[in-house]
């Protein structure tokens, strides 16, 4: 596997995740150690609706110049590759996404859209220029466009002009086997693909043998493709939520029925069964796997989570093999202990207590109550509403160290555990996250899934009253001096209300 690219996808939506000093603890102690040689410093840009012509980045707190830069040179420094990639997400058209770019276009509007491609992908050519980037994509999941022949040879031209190096486009799998629809492959280097809508099985729980029969047929079209244009395959997105069920394509995540029922060893099939269906072929040529983020949404622990990570679970350690790396240890939930015997420091009863405050999202009052009383176990509790990634953030404190105590315990009760997310058309299931904050950043690598793990006493329903109980060993090593900020986040695609009680920390009972 000597020219093998051993790969891994790093995403960043938002300025600073990149360029912060938590993005460099990641890159050098979750990434480099599964054995990568290759990473895809992925970031993110916008358009208006899948009709827009214009392509914004680095603004409306969109991933910069500047992080790319800090990110690009961090790897270099450890001895990374760099793959350099974007994705067009919507500002203002939720029912549509990348793909549907094209729909019902006529020509002066498909002129008038490359003319602005053109303009965005060749600023960050240059940018990939001038960085030495190992390899850069010309562009990815852009369905709608794809059979414009003639439009992405003038693309793969232009990029050319400022970028020295490789080129590969991506397409993904939704409706099918899209690369095979492409004719311009020639005016590349590599055939991408994101393949994590391919079903790997007819029916319902396959073993990894069966995964790899069922795939069989896919790859064989892909190696002909591949000699056909005399291009290389690389699987330069790969990445699967640890549900169960998901054997039947990334889909199964969006579906109406689904059932969100953590499945690790599924999960860890889905990987084995693709690396061993690609493995042998003359045509493939690298893999990045995802989803990596710069200690944001996706790095959590414990790993039983329904996210489309990879870090911390079994799947991880079919990567780290099939890399040559030392596999990462499985993590045991710790014994949960006897508040009896525990020394407590109380947050929140009825009122906040020992000199703690609260910061509404947005600093909006009006979206919280700190005393209401329509839903309590008794006396009063807190309400608060969280629209997508807002949190609600809880402050020590000068003289409370949280690094002291061993755990955080609370009572949580949520109106509905699904909400609808408008991009996809369906339900979703609701996902809080406990993020540890040390002024502007994270005080701790690592989120805590509250909604998803062994943290709660049962899994989440909606209309009832749960105990959460999360190991503060849990959120990583401190990387910073104090804890400014413990934050509830609502990583979901919609707004969502919660209820909170009871809030305490844990300390081991100090010895007589």
């Amino acid at each position: 596997m000597e020219d093998f690219i051993q790969g891994v996808w790093y995403g960043g939506y938002f300025q600073k995740q990149f360029s912060n000093p938590y993005s460099d603890w990641t890159l050098e102690n979750i990434v480099k150690p599964t054995g990568a040689n290759w990473i895809d410093i992925h970031f993110f840009c916008y358009v208006d609706n899948y009709r827009a012509t214009e392509v914004l980045c680095g603004t409306n707190n969109t991933t910069t110049k500047s992080d790319i830069r800090h990110a690009v040179n961090i790897a270099h420094e450890l001895g990374l590759r760099v793959f350099m990639e974007a994705g067009l997400v919507f500002l203002n058209d939720p029912n549509h996404w990348s793909g549907d770019i094209g729909r019902g276009f006529g020509e002066e509007l498909w002129e008038a859209w490359f003319d602005g491609y053109e303009t965005y992908i060749t600023e960050y050519a240059v940018l990939a220029n001038e960085l030495n980037v190992d390899m850069f994509s010309i562009g990815q999941e852009l369905n709608g466009t794809q059979h414009r022949d003639e439009n992405w040879r003038e693309i793969a031209a232009a990029v050319r002009e400022e970028y020295d190096g490789p080129i590969v486009y991506s397409p993904d799998a939704t409706g099918g086997e899209n690369w095979l629809e492409i004719t311009w492959w020639d005016a590349v280097d590599s055939i991408g693909i994101h393949p994590y809508d391919i079903r790997l099985s007819d029916h319902a729980n396959p073993t990894v043998e069966e995964m790899v029969e069922y795939l069989t047929p896919v790859v064989d079209r892909l190696e002909t493709l591949s000699q056909e244009f005399d291009r290389p395959v690389i699987i330069t997105e790969l990445a699967y939520s640890s549900i169960d069920g998901m054997s039947a394509g990334s889909w199964v995540y969006y579906g109406t029925n689904t059932n969100y029922e953590v499945d690790l060893q599924e999960h860890a099939d889905i990987y084995e069964a693709l690396i061993k269906a690609f493995s042998g072929r003359a045509s493939w040529k690298g893999l990045f796997l995802g989803d990596y983020f710069p200690t944001n949404n996706n790095l959590i622990t414990p790993p039983n989570n329904i996210f489309f990570s990879t870090y911390g679970k079994p799947a991880e350690n079919v990567l780290r093999s099939f890399y040559g790396a030392e596999p990462q240890p499985v993590w045991i939930a710790p014994e949960s202990p006897d508040a009896r015997e525990m020394d407590i420091h109380v947050i929140y009863d009825d009122y906040f207590r020992n000199d703690w405050g609260y910061w509404p999202p947005d600093n909006n009052f009006d979206l919280m109550d700190i005393c209401q009383t329509d839903t309590v176990i008794a006396g009063n509790a807190i309400s608060v509403v969280l629209d997508r990634y807002q949190d609600l953030r809880i402050s020590p404190p000068e003289t409370a160290d949280v690094s002291e105590y061993q755990w955080i315990t609370f009572d949580l009760y949520t109106e509905s555990n699904k909400v609808w997310d408008q991009t996809q058309g369906n339900y979703h299931p609701v996902n809080l996250l406990m993020v540890l904050f040390g002024g502007y950043y994270q005080a701790t690598p690592f989120s805590a899934e509250i909604t998803a793990t062994p943290y709660l006493d049962e899994p989440l329903m909606a209309g009832h009253w749960h105990h959460v109980l999360i190991p503060i060993n849990d959120f990583g090593p401190m990387l910073s001096l104090s804890v400014n900020d413990i934050s509830i986040r609502n990583i979901s695609p919609n707004t969502v209300k919660i209820y909170l009680d009871d809030i305490q920390l844990l300390k081991e009972k100090p010895t007589e």
